[in-house]
């Protein structure tokens, strides 16, 4: 392990969500319990089909007997829809989620403003608008907290490290850009309106709201989320729970009480005896065992678990475009959304990396070595994933060019283009493992990421599903 680091933000995809099942709202953790996670996906299978799927008292008995299976998630003290895994995860969330929380009073206001700016920039094509909402609701609560002026530092802390270029500069012609910039100007009253309220107006000085809500500020946030925000996917931790007791192979451990001492158990039989309590079960009726299973059933029926790996596939088919997903036995799709990370954004990329990165389960890297590397060697990603090993020269270059705006000129590119001279310009003296292009980071400047001062932004978004 390199090391490890929490997500700056990060957000649920809608189709994801859409789908049934329900995270953290900070760090995006499935909540509650197998259980939870099976009647979210199968509910939202109900409103797709619109047939009712029935869960036998069997089924329901072994689903029971999951670990965590009554576990609650922390709810949201104003009652909206969100949750968190924890109080630490609320307590985090709860500055700037105040600002975008639908329950309460400020429901009323909150919702119909949300909508209104996430329709138009769903519409207009903005990019990462969750995530860009998440972020100036960051901004409005330091305000609001300290009565810190807003302006040209409103994006402290790991924000301030990351480039901002301008969404709008991004556009391949001047038609582009104008259009782009015509977009921000339009979606910058509206999150206006989402986040200055009677009360947030207070904090501003003079009531002046411009240094926050302005067509630059919202511009570079957007070019900067849309260089470095990184996609998520992990699997669910409980999936391999519900494929046990599908195919029976190991019976999910109910909590085990306190055994009461042997006098206790034979006044316990006296008093059921006399009060006519529990006796022999009746005829067709099997008794519960003191796990809370039926005897002899020791796996979950065939239809149900038909019906979750339906429904988990049907969200496969919906969230990859190419390939289509393998055949699985999954019962609970993956965990799928979009992040911001620090590590990851400051990272440069090469062809042969030095580490990979994986999800643990959360909004939470585990950055690993896929080989020794020495003290003071720069930390290398791959932008295209595990992907990269499998892709040639010319691919690997079209899917940077096209996704990052940079020729790679790696060790490994500049080795396999001496072989093809012919059809590969030159790429001069470009210097070893690091990308040149219009985004180049001379040698002297690059930094390992761990070190204080991190290198300049580099990153944008590694390939959909795979370990970078």
């Amino acid at each position: 392990l390199v090391y490890a680091e929490r997500c700056l933000l990060s957000v649920q995809d809608a189709a994801s969500r859409e789908a049934g099942p329900l995270v953290c709202n900070m760090c995006l953790r499935p909540l509650g319990g197998a259980v939870m996670q099976l009647t979210m996906l199968l509910k939202a299978a109900e409103e797709r089909t619109r047939r009712k799927v029935m869960v036998s008292p069997a089924d329901a008995l072994l689903l029971r007997s999951c670990p965590g299976a009554r576990r609650p998630p922390c709810r949201c003290p104003e009652s909206c829809e969100e949750a968190f895994c924890s109080e630490e995860c609320r307590e985090a969330a709860a500055a700037h989620h105040a600002h975008l929380c639908l329950g309460g009073e400020a429901g009323d206001h909150v919702e119909p403003a949300l909508e209104n700016f996430c329709q138009h920039a769903a519409e207009s094509g903005l990019p990462h608008f969750c995530l860009a909402a998440m972020l100036f609701a960051r901004m409005v609560a330091a305000v609001c907290e300290r009565s810190r002026p807003p302006g040209p530092g409103a994006l402290e802390g790991a924000f301030a490290e990351f480039e901002r270029v301008p969404w709008s500069s991004a556009a391949g012609s001047a038609e582009g850009i104008e259009e782009r910039r015509r977009v921000v100007e339009e979606a910058v009253p509206l999150l206006s309106d989402l986040f200055v309220t009677g009360e947030t107006i207070q904090k501003f000085p003079a009531g002046n709201t411009d240094g926050l809500f302005n067509a630059d500020l919202l511009d570079g946030v957007l070019g900067m989320l849309d260089r470095c925000v990184v996609d998520v996917e992990f699997e669910n931790p409980h999936d391999a729970e519900l494929r046990a007791l599908a195919d029976g192979s190991q019976a999910a451990a109910a909590p085990q009480a306190e055994e009461p001492a042997e006098p206790r158990k034979k006044l316990k039989r006296r008093k059921q005896a006399a009060s006519g309590g529990e006796g022999p079960p009746e005829p067709g009726k099997k008794r519960r065992t003191q796990s809370g299973a039926t005897p002899g059933v020791s796996s979950l029926s065939e239809d149900l678990v038909a019906t979750a790996r339906a429904a988990a596939a049907h969200v496969e088919s919906a969230a990859v475009v190419a390939p289509p997903p393998p055949q699985s036995d999954r019962m609970l799709p993956p965990i799928r959304g979009t992040a911001l990370v620090r590590g990851v954004a400051l990272s440069n990329h090469s062809c042969d990396p030095n580490v990979l990165v994986e999800w643990t389960g959360s909004a939470e890297i585990a950055v690993r070595a896929r080989r020794a590397i020495a003290e003071g060697e720069e930390v290398l990603m791959s932008y295209l994933g595990a992907d990269v090993d499998g892709m040639s020269l010319e691919q690997r270059r079209e899917r940077l060019r096209d996704g990052w705006g940079f020729t790679c000129a790696c060790r490994r590119c500049q080795a396999e283009a001496v072989g093809e001279v012919s059809a590969t310009p030159s790429v001069g003296n470009a210097p070893a493992d690091v990308s040149s292009g219009d985004r180049s980071v001379p040698v002297e400047k690059a930094h390992d990421v761990t070190s204080a001062e991190a290198g300049m932004t580099r990153g944008r978004r590694p390939r959909r599903g795979r370990s970078s």
